[in-house]
């Protein structure tokens, strides 16, 4: 995951929102000694306000090269990027983080 601050600008009282470059947030993923995937996720970031990994795979091509699909098939959704008890849990506590002290609680 790189987050290219150069990019950013935060929000200023007089514009509202904060504005981003494309580019700003790429996220790689990658099959050992296979491929790899990366894609801009600014706008993914922007529109979700965070991106968190659970180390599981986000992009379909690595889920399925991975074999993390058939993991879904025989053993249920938590195997799932979206599902996993970790995604269960941030969803659930996400919006409690609005200082550095409050994240340290969510994600510890």
């Amino acid at each position: 995951m790189i987050f290219d601050t150069n990019k950013f600008r935060p929000a200023q009282a007089a514009e509202g929102e904060a504005k981003a470059e494309a580019g700003m947030f790429v996220v790689l993923e990658q099959m050992p000694g296979r491929f790899t995937e990366t894609q801009d996720m600014t706008s993914y970031l922007l529109n979700k306000g965070h991106w968190v990994s659970y180390n599981r795979p986000f992009f379909p091509s690595i889920f399925n090269a991975s074999n993390q699909s058939a993991l879904v098939a025989s053993l249920g959704e938590h195997y799932s990027w979206g599902n996993t008890a970790r995604a269960q849990l941030f969803a659930q506590l996400q919006s409690s983080a609005v200082d550095e002290d409050s994240l340290y609680k969510v994600t510890s």
